[in-house]
């Protein structure tokens, strides 16, 4: 990832998350859906977030260590 912010978040997001948040953007039709979704994965690593259809009832302890690894990047 050319963001290192992204990237820290990245690398400390569970493999369970990984698999959802690549199947999220992959599974979009449009050519320019999946860059979209690409971008807003990039942007709500970068800022500690999960995306958007995983932002639901309690957030998973892994997030705020992989947060503070995006804040510190």
């Amino acid at each position: 990832m050319a963001n290192p912010a992204a990237a820290a978040f990245w690398e400390i997001a569970t493999p369970s998350y990984r698999k959802i948040a690549e199947n999220w953007v992959a599974s979009a039709k449009r050519e320019e859906t999946r860059e979209s979704r690409l971008v807003q994965l990039i942007e709500d690593s970068a800022v500690g977030l999960l995306i958007k259809p995983q932002r639901y009832g309690d957030e998973p302890k892994w997030v705020a260590r992989a947060a503070e690894a995006a804040r510190q990047a």
